[in-house]
């Protein structure tokens, strides 16, 4: 080392470093290097006290003699002085020092742990100090920050304070304008970590002395020898304190070549893990280190490497290929640290430190993945044999799946291999998993226990009683998870038995022990009795239950007998005789049940086996089997008598049991004994039938009925009703013998019975029985035999008549009898009439087969025409009581017509068609008379209609109708109703094959079936033609004009061309022509499908023709009939058409005048009728509206009104007058050429309609408007119906197609301006317009006020922001008092705008000084720069959340006003008022503004659509070359009068501006690892400005604080948040809430994202919204601010309160609540619907909405609801609500709103403590 040996020779080389840097030389040019070397202390660390670690690393890389290597720090006087007992400097040293980026590194080679770079680091502490001296050996100089090149020129200055001896010693002098306070609070934060990867230092000592108080504390490092284990373990104190950490070193071989490491290619990693005093693993986040601490990066353990730093040295370099090898060895040097573990006390606790990070971008985020991947498949995890293998290859026994000293349960020598020892904790085990442990599965555990009980069944079996207990418990968790596993649980031999062998469960008849003492089970019979022990295992019991074990139980045994009775291969014959009566007598004993008819064998009397059901019981019963068989019992098998003897011991009944369970008989069977439904008679009866009299069967059905009941009798089983069916069928027809010696089958038989007439009924075959009033012979009924008195037998005749064949006269005899029996069983008459077909038609009548019908299609009586309709009359007309009176069988109606004429077939000849429609028509014309047809009978019309039914004539062949057609709309063809129209159109169209005769007489139907569109004088058009010459007669003429005025008189009101007609009636002319003819025209085809023609009928003579041309009315008739006495018919048919005449009295009046020439008569005949004369003038209705226009007449769109021009030469003209004064202003100043252009402007807007095929066209709008740019009246183009509205439109002279804006409200209709505002509008008032369209009709538009309303926060938020704007541009220029004229300003702290007018803008500025004129000047409308006086403007702000070129509304007020301020109207002259348009969209995401001048123009130029149904819809076409765009924060654009389209010429685009240096923009900090920001709060009160002061804290200690849960509201952000660092803008409503939440006397720490995240910085937003849990949680508790009161809020709160203390707590009633009785809750619930209504506006708030909401309020230990004035417990509110909700349902007057709020808050969601 070159260390000077005298302090010449120091200052030698001292002098020589100043000479080389040209200091002292005369050419001196050192002024930039200077500049550099002032910005690189500046900026080379954010932190100013980062130096003080710079330091301590220098300090580290001295050469030390000493055996404590010690650093002394200490800070007095605004001086801080470091010590180190170091040799000293030597001139390599020094030379470093006064250099900048040359490090002593250079000539180190290899060197692992060198870490010092004097050079660069040093001159950090330029960034605190002025002055730094140094001293060291015979050194003695300093630096000096404001000498020229001071930072790195030495200058020899002796050291101002005593020095140390043996020490080199720094002082360094604070700078003036440096707080101290930072450095003693860097110094007192030191950390004795920093020591651990020093190469020398171990002790520092600091020291600080501060306004008389001494502070002073020792880092020290104590190394402790390797031990047995060989750890190095290293303890650090902290003065008395002091911890202990486990270090690793690991050797990195071929480094790359770096220029900062020149010649180094090996380095070395340490990792130390911090351990507790008991020396396991401490778990917290450390640092990473280049030797020095550089930050967090979230690790468990300490991290040290030669990491290559970014110039800041806060960071690692991570582009650095040095930097990059170091990382990938990390993985290896963690694996060595485990491996070394594994000798020590960290063998089973080690996977603590594996890194657990969340997803972060920095140089370490793939360093876990690797460190995972690599231990993943090393040997470093003990498994249960004590042997270390790889985590991948191991498995981790559940707790379900071990003992209960948590050790497997299958442990064998296979499995020890593959289980990790039971040493590590379960809850280590979870870290073990991410390296590849997996959790040993239950299919994984199944396949273990069968290896073992396959492979060691012995030892399996000798496991103690509690392991199977235990094993047992496990299994049964596994099948109640997995049901399908229970098969495989099945197959395991896991039952012992009683008898010492092990089965497995899937064995049948498997129980637990016999309790039932008495009962033996029979020979034979294999139950298995699991063993006492492991029944009385609880677990063992569970799963041998959950697998089929059942209780030992009689039934279980029962079960076993019959079991083995049916299996397929048992053999009787291999069971004794005393073992089969042994499994009858268990049985019997047993009590069974055969509830599944089962078939059990039993011995016959002769040895042999059979089934019970094959089997007879012998009894001395008089028909038993016994007796009935006794000629043939050996063909019969008998019970066997052992039977006898072994039943005999009993007291029981046991025959009746063995009959009903065991199927033995004691009579006859009926049927062969099978399980098949399809039953047989067996040869058992039919030997019965063949041997015995009928009497004998008929007596043994009877006595025995019970019995033979189960195959004949009622059953509800479908499968045996097939069989059962048969049976009876083949009983029902044996032959019987009947009284007389007759024989008959005995469902034709009747019992007989005292009431009946017998010779009534004397072809009747009545049963020869003994007794038949014994009621037992009821049960033949179920074989056909009649057995009650009564209609009952007569209507059993009928329906075995049915079957049998009848007569007329059989039948007629019976209605007769059943008749008899009406009196008292009318209703089962009239029931089996209904439900059967009884009513007999012959044969002879019906002209086909015998024909037995429903009674509800007959009718008593009806027309001739009926063929499907009987009419009984015709059959049986001496039973009109019965059918009529008792059956209610009514006459034919038109609905019996209706369903006859459906069945109209193509053969029916048209005359029966004809009678058919005439027949239906008359009885139409009845109905109607009697309006009893009904609208609900417009279906049967309609199926009418579908079908096909009318006959139609082509004229193709010679038939007399060619086919039927249906009514539909899509067939095509006519009805001919006049005979001179059939004549035409014959053959040449489709026509209805009826005469005209018959179609006037179906006229009804046509009507009814809406035919009337097919009438051919409805749709035929006859087109007259004049031939010869013409005459113009004059007399006629005359006559006609003379009685003009009268005829006026009687036209119709609703003629909207009154006034037309009337003059074109003065203005008549006739004349005669030779011959006149007409062509009668039809369009044929559909308009939809655009195949519509025109069909020409056959030509004939006429007798009219009456045609208009302009204001004249031409009239012609035919020579013949030119005779004022007898005008033709025709004529007044054209004249009542022509004049709209419909009322038959005025047609007759209209007759009377033609034919009357006295006119004096035709005035007084009017007179006497009261038929008022005609004015000169039109009378103005009583109904018209008032003229609302005050100024200029108003285009659109409502209407003034305004008198008719009277001169006569314009009479029945109309001038257009909307915009009147604009068209005369204009007219005057323009040329004739310029007046065309205009008209050809305005006409080609309807260019595209004009060219639409005339069908699409709006005809009527094109008219109107072609009658605008002529100037005519269009009332004379446009026919249209008269209403009220018309006639506004038209006194006021305005267009068909023009709007009418009217109001509509629950007690009158008003008219006028609409009584609409765009924020507050009355609740009973509704907007709307009114406007005739094409067809006449009439629309009405009623506005939907809430679905057009904007939230009054966005409109408050939109319009405050704009006065800020306006203050900030206009200075004092501009006053919110004076100037803001909307209500809404009152919610910014001003007092309320007294003059509310709904007519106000929402800013009324008189520009006295010019200021906004010149504001808008510079903004791009270049108009303003011209006016010599400045206006005063209205300027309506319009703020919505959707884009600019979405749709917004506008009041008609608004419009009104843009219309008549319309700057284009003032021509030259200087406007006195403008009207301004600003619109803010995007509120809530990107706020945006723009400023339009004069939008009318926009309109009129067609920028600007507007939709006026009551409110405008408007929306943005394009974009004016001359309006002006603010941005928010400089509202000033460039001046551009260009014509450049582009939108960035007219968006806002917000930018950051230069901050004032007075008021900054608060500049967000960097957050460590796991800190989070919170805000103090500062005390004020009302509306002093919000002040506080924002710091960061670690989350993990954060202490108290609250969180704030807001609704962020529009995102302009137009107030400020104040602190110490600058401002930080706050939107309107958490400005609100802060306001609220704010104490008036002590600060208040809090937590808002708004202002504790950095809401630029994406990174930062996503690390803290995964913190937004442990915020919330951590939280004392969580403000929900709602809002401001509004909408009765208060009262909303005070009335839920009130709820909740009624409900809680009634006796201790809160002080500032109001008090309410006991009863009050229950009267509450039938108040009116207001306060409901109430608190579903407060839960539908926008706060209740948000999605964090759930997350806020059940993190949170606790909730305050603040709302307005009102704070208070969530709970407390939440309940109230619950409870109304519970109880809404039992309200008299229950209101929807509060279930809506159930729907938007549901009541199931629960708020945890």
């Amino acid at each position: 080392m070159d260390i000077p040996a005298t302090e010449v020779a120091a200052r030698e080389h001292i002098a020589q470093i100043r000479k080389a840097k040209g200091i002292d030389g005369p050419e001196s040019n050192t002024s930039d290097l200077e500049a550099a070397l002032i910005i690189l202390s500046e900026q080379l660390y954010q932190q100013a006290t980062h130096f003080l670690l710079e330091l301590i690393q220098n300090a580290d890389d001295n050469s030390y003699k000493a055996l404590g290597p010690t650093l002394n720090l200490s800070y007095s006087r605004r001086t801080l002085r470091l010590d180190c007992n170091e040799i000293g400097f030597d001139k390599k040293n020094v030379e470093a020092i006064c250099k900048i980026g040359r490090s002593t590194k250079a000539e180190l080679g290899n060197r692992t742990r060198y870490i010092g770079e004097k050079g660069i680091g040093f001159k950090s502490v330029f960034k605190v100090a002025e002055v730094a001296w140094i001293t060291s050996g015979h050194y003695s100089f300093k630096f000096d920050k404001k000498e020229t090149l001071g930072m790195i020129a030495p200058i020899w200055e002796e050291f101002p304070e005593p020095r140390l001896p043996g020490h080199t010693s720094i002082l360094l002098r604070l700078s003036d304008d440096y707080d101290p306070g930072e450095l003693i609070a860097e110094i007192k934060s030191l950390d004795p970590r920093l020591l651990i990867f020093l190469r020398t230092l171990r002790q520092v000592n600091l020291m600080s002395f501060d306004g008389g108080r001494i502070w002073r504390s020792t880092l020290r490092r104590h190394d402790i020898p390797y031990g047995k284990d060989g750890e190095n373990i290293v303890e650090l104190w902290h003065n008395a304190e002091f911890s202990s950490l486990k270090i690793t070193n690991f050797s990195v071989f071929g480094l790359p070549s770096d220029p900062k490491r020149p010649g180094c290619t090996q380095s070395e990693i340490l990792l130390a893990f911090p351990l507790t005093q008991g020396n396991e693993p401490s778990i917290k986040c450390q640092n990473v280190y280049a030797f020095l601490p550089i930050r967090d990066y979230g690790f468990k353990f300490l991290l040290q490497a030669d990491f290559l730093l970014i110039a800041s040295r806060e960071d690692i370099d991570s582009s650095s290929v040095w930097n990059r090898k170091l990382l990938d060895s990390i993985p290896e040097a963690f694996l060595k640290a485990i491996n070394e573990f594994q000798n020590g006390k960290l063998r089973y606790t080690w996977m603590r430190y594996l890194p657990s990070r969340p997803s972060l971008t920095d140089f370490f985020q793939n360093l876990e993945s690797a460190i995972l991947r690599l231990l993943s498949n090393a040997p470093i995890v003990e498994n249960f044999a004590g042997n270390l293998a790889a985590p991948s290859k191991l498995k981790s026994v559940p707790v379900d799946f071990a003992d209960d000293n948590g050790a497997p349960l299958i442990c064998s020598s296979r499995t020890k291999s593959t289980y990790i020892s039971q040493n590590y904790s379960f809850e280590d085990v979870s870290e073990l998993m991410r390296l590849g442990v997996e959790s040993l599965s239950a299919e994984g555990f199944l396949a273990d226990l069968s290896t073992l009980a396959l492979e060691n069944p012995h030892g399996f079996r000798q496991m103690p009683n509690a392991w199977h207990g235990r094993l047992s418990k496990a299994l049964s968790r596994i099948i109640c998870d997995d049901e399908k596993v229970k098969a495989t649980v099945s197959e395991l031999e896991i039952v012992p038995l009683y008898d010492g062998r092990w089965v497995s469960p899937n064995q049948k008849n498997i129980c637990f022990s016999n309790p039932l003492g008495g009962l033996t089970v029979p020979k034979g019979i294999e139950v298995f009795e699991i063993h006492p022990d492991a029944a009385r295992n609880h677990f063992r019991r569970s799963l041998f239950i959950h697998l089929g074990a059942k209780s030992f139980s009689k039934d279980l045994v029962c079960d076993t007998i019959v079991q083995m009775h049916e299996h397929p291969q048992f053999n009787p014959r291999n069971q004794s005789n005393e073992d089969m009566i042994a499994h009858m007598m268990f049985l019997y004993r047993a009590n069974w049940k055969n509830v599944g008819n089962h078939d059990l064998w039993l011995v016959t009397e002769f040895g042999s086996a059979r089934r019970g059901s094959e089997i007879y019981l012998d009894s001395e019963e008089l028909h038993s089997a016994t007796t009935l068989l006794k000629e043939h019992r050996k063909e019969y098998p008998f019970l066997h008598e052992d039977y006898f003897q072994a039943f005999s011991c009993t007291d029981l009944d046991w025959t009746a049991w063995l009959v009903k369970n065991l199927r033995l008989a004691k009579y006859p069977r009926l049927v062969v004994p099978s399980t098949d439904p399809e039953s047989i008679l067996s040869k058992d009866f039919q030997l019965l039938l063949s041997t015995c009299s009928s009497q004998q069967i008929l007596l043994l059905l009877r006595d025995n009925w019970d019995y033979y009941s189960t195959w004949i009798g009622p059953d509800n089983s479908l499968t045996m009703e097939a069989s059962r069916t048969k049976l009876t069928e083949k009983l029902s027809s044996i032959q019987v013998a009947c009284c007389g010696g007759r024989e008959a089958p005995l469902n034709q038989t009747i019992i007989p019975m005292g009431d009946m007439v017998h010779e009534s009924i004397i072809e009747m075959f009545l049963l020869d029985i003994p007794e038949p009033e014994d009621t037992r012979w009821k049960c033949l009924r179920h074989l056909g035999v009649v057995v009650e008195s009564g209609a009952g037998p007569f209507i059993q005749c009928l329906q075995r008549l049915k079957v049998s064949g009848a007569s007329l006269k059989q039948v007629s005899e019976l209605y007769t009898q059943i008749q008899r029996h009406a009196v008292r069983h009318g209703e089962t008459i009239r029931n089996a009439f209904r439900t059967e077909k009884l009513v007999y038609i012959p044969v002879a009548m019906t002209g086909g087969t015998e024909n037995w019908t429903d009674l509800s299609i007959c009718v008593w009586d009806g027309p001739k025409i009926l063929r499907n309709t009987p009419c009984l009359k015709d059959y049986y007309p001496e039973h009109q009581h019965f059918f009529y009176n008792t059956l209610g069988t009514s006459n034919a109606t038109w609905k019996t017509v209706m369903e006859e004429a459906q069945y109209i077939q193509a053969f029916d000849s048209l005359e029966y068609i004809s009678q058919i429609f005439i027949t239906l028509s008359n009885y139409l014309k009845k109905e109607d008379h009697a309006k009893t047809v009904t609208p609900m009978d417009g279906k049967i019309f309609q199926t009418l209609i579908q079908a096909s039914i009318f006959p139609i004539e082509t004229k193709d062949s010679n038939a007399t109708f060619d086919h039927l057609s249906t009514a539909q709309q899509s067939e095509i063809w006519f009805i001919a109703d006049r005979l001179h129209l059939r004549q035409s159109f014959e053959g040449l169209v489709p026509l209805l094959a009826l005469s005209v005769e018959s179609v006037e007489r179906i006229y009804p139907l046509i009507k009814k079936l809406d035919l009337e569109h097919r009438l051919l004088s409805k749709v035929a058009r006859g087109i007259p033609a004049t031939k010869g010459l013409t005459k113009y007669h004059s007399k006629y003429t005359l006559s006609l004009r003379s009685k003009s005025r009268a005829i006026a008189r009687i036209l119709p009101d609703s003629l909207i061309n009154r006034e037309a007609v009337t003059a074109q009636l003065c203005n008549v002319e006739v004349y005669s022509a030779e011959m006149i003819s007409i062509e009668w025209k039809l369009s044929v085809g559909s308009k939809n499908s655009g195949n519509l023609s025109m069909m020409s009928g056959r030509s004939e003579s006429g007798r009219v023709n009456m045609t208009r041309v302009g204001n004249v009315l031409k009239i012609i008739l035919r020579e013949n009939d030119v005779d004022l006495a007898r005008p033709p018919l025709e004529l007044q048919e054209e004249m009542s058409r022509f004049c709209g005449i419909t009322n038959p009295l005025h047609a007759a009046i209209l007759h009377w005048i033609l034919i009357e020439e006295d006119l004096r008569k035709i005035e007084d005949g009017l007179q006497r009728r009261g038929i008022p004369k005609l004015p000169n003038e039109l009378p103005e209705s009583e109904n018209m509206p008032r003229n609302v226009s005050k100024g200029e007449d108003w285009p659109f769109p409502t209407l003034g009104a305004t008198p008719l021009d009277n001169d006569p030469k314009t009479s029945g003209q109309r001038r257009y007058r909307g915009r009147e004064k604009y068209h005369r202003t204009k007219q005057e100043s323009v040329d004739p050429m310029q007046s065309f252009i205009n008209k050809f402007n305005l006409a080609s807007s309807f260019k595209d309609k004009i060219t639409r095929p005339w069908k699409d066209a709006e005809a009527q709008n094109m008219l109107s408007h072609i009658c605008r740019l002529e100037n005519m009246d269009p009332y004379l183009l446009l026919p249209q119906r008269n209403n009220r509205w018309t006639q506004w439109i038209r006194k006021a002279g305005g267009y068909p197609d023009d709007y009418i804006v009217t109001t509509f409200n629950d007690r009158l209709i008003s008219h006028g301006k609409s009584d609409l505002s765009r924020t507050t509008r009355s609740a009973q008032t509704f907007p709307a317009t009114v406007k005739v369209v094409g067809n006449g009709q009439i629309r009405v538009a009623v506005s939907a006020l809430a679905s057009s309303m904007t939230n009054e926060e966005i409109l408050f938020a939109g319009e405050l922001y704009v006065s800020k704007l306006l203050e900030k541009h206009m200075g004092g220029a501009y006053s919110p008092d004076f100037h803001w004229t909307s209500r809404l300003r009152g919610r910014a702290g001003l007092l309320p705008y007294e003059h509310i007018d709904e007519t106000h803008s929402s800013f009324t500025i008189d520009d006295r000084s010019g200021q906004f004129t010149e504001l808008i000047s510079r903004s791009g409308y270049k108009d303003a720069a011209l006016w010599s006086r400045y206006p005063i403007y209205h300027i309506e702000v319009i703020t919505s959340e959707a884009g600019l070129d979405s749709a917004f509304c506008l009041d008609p007020y608004q419009v009104h006003k843009a219309w008549n301020l319309n700057v284009g109207m003032k021509l030259n002259s200087i406007p006195e008022e403008v009207f301004v348009l600003i619109r803010i969209y995007n509120v809530r995401t990107d706020p945006e503004l723009a400023l339009w001048v004069d939008p009318w123009q926009m309109h009129i130029d067609g920028l600007l659509s507007l939709k006026a149904d009551s409110q405008y819809e408007a929306t943005l076409l394009g974009l004016p070359p001359s309006a002006g765009f603010a941005e928010p924060v400089a509202l000033g654009l460039p001046s551009n009068h260009g014509t450049k389209k582009g939108l960035e010429k007219f968006l806002h685009r917000r930018s950051k501006s230069t901050q004032s240096q007075n008021n900054p923009m608060y500049s967000y900090k960097q957050l460590g690892f796991g800190e989070i920001r919170l805000l103090e709060l500062f005390p004020g009160t009302g509306e002093m400005p919000i002040n506080g002061l924002v710091r960061h804290v670690p989350l993990e200690s954060a202490g108290q604080y609250s969180a704030l849960s807001y609704v962020w509201g529009p995102a302009l952000k137009t107030f400020d948040l104040q602190t110490s660092d600058g401002k930080i803008p706050l939107t309107v409503s958490l400005h609100s809430a802060l306001k609220r939440l704010r104490d008036k006397d002590v600060s208040m720490i809090c937590w808002v994202d708004a202002v504790c995240i950095d809401q630029t910085d994406d990174h930062e937003k996503i690390i803290q919204i995964r913190l937004l849990q442990s915020i919330f949680q951590k939280a004392e508790k969580v403000f929900a601010w709602i809002g401001e009161e509004k909408d009765n809020s208060n009262r909303v709160v005070e009335f839920l309160l009130q709820i909740r203390t009624l409900i809680v707590n009634p006796d201790e009633w809160p002080r500032d609540l109001p008090p309410i009785s006991s009863s009050w809750f229950e009267n509450t619930l039938t108040l009116d619907e207001v306060i409901w209504d109430e608190v579903s506006l407060f839960f539908q708030r926008d706060w209740f909405h948000r999605v964090w909401v759930v997350q806020e309020l059940v993190l949170a230990s606790k909730v305050r609801i603040v709302c307005g004035s009102w704070d208070v417990n969530w709970d407390d509110i939440f309940s109230a609500l619950e409870t109304c909700l519970k109880n809404i349902g039992t309200m008299r007057f229950p209101n929807l709103s509060l279930r809506e709020s159930q729907a938007i808050y549901p009541v199931q969601f629960t708020v945890s403590a």
